[in-house]
């Protein structure tokens, strides 16, 4: 091949340069959408997630006259029988769950327990009240309704019979930085702030001005449906946490 012809085969800068801002402007295309696919496979996961925790209280219920599981408290530790025997799981301590002592276990897979209490989008964000941050091995991003467990000095739950309009009424919530399983009203405490971990990336981060607004959580029902909803809807909401009475729509 002549020199003049290997000339004619090279790219010129100008080509060059063509080629790199096409890409630039690809990959600018391509990658939002990619980010959003992402953002909804962990949505949809953690969805699944929900609904796999609850399938396991709602066969522990099945064969216990419908009553439901023990929500777990701070100090419920695997060395103790009775926290074995009545709390869904125990906890090794704050916010992180033990994995083979608790009644829901025998319900759910050994290599599945992980990933069942776990939403993929948690990147471990924590209450800005509580003063410092927690322990950052907290493998556990859901709690439960605290109504459940109505004295916590006893543990006895109550029955899913006992529970008005259980299709309005919030079981499992998508809490921010959750250090047990016993959800006060988010409404009125605030430790037990809702998530809103799925909705845009701009308002993801956990007390921005946005974020009650912008943010989604995903929230199981007790009658088993789960609905992703924003914390603003929630907080508006006083009747997604009781568990008995009326209930009254959001405005």
């Amino acid at each position: 091949m002549s020199l003049q012809s290997r000339r004619r085969a090279a790219f010129t800068l100008v080509e060059l340069l063509v080629v790199v801002a096409v890409i630039a402007v690809l990959v600018g295309i391509i990658m939002p959408t990619v980010g959003g696919i992402r953002r909804q496979a962990k949505l949809v996961a953690c969805e699944s997630n929900e609904k796999s925790l609850y399938q396991a209280c709602l066969m522990f219920a099945n064969d216990h006259k419908y009553y439901l599981p023990v929500p777990t408290i701070i100090g419920e530790g695997p060395s103790d029988p009775s926290v074995v025997a009545t709390c869904m799981f125990a906890l090794d301590k704050a916010g992180v769950a033990n994995y083979d002592a608790g009644v829901i276990w025998k319900y759910v897979p050994r290599e599945s327990r992980a990933e069942m209490i776990w939403c993929p989008a948690d990147d471990k964000e924590y209450q800005l009240t509580s003063g410092t941050r927690p322990d950052l091995d907290r493998n556990m991003s859901y709690s439960i309704n605290a109504n459940v467990r109505p004295s916590q000095s006893q543990r006895v739950a109550i029955s899913l019979r006992q529970v008005s309009a259980p299709g309005n009424r919030i079981y499992i919530w998508e809490e921010v930085g959750p250090n047990d399983l016993w959800c006060l009203n988010p409404t009125a405490n605030v430790d037990d702030h809702v998530s809103g971990r799925h909705g845009k990336v701009s308002e993801l981060q956990y007390g921005t001005p946005g974020y009650n607004f912008g943010g989604r959580g995903n929230f199981c029902f007790f009658d088993g449906h789960v609905e992703t909803l924003s914390p603003d809807t929630i907080y508006a909401n006083g009747g997604y946490y009781s568990t008995s009475g009326s209930y009254y729509s959001p405005m």
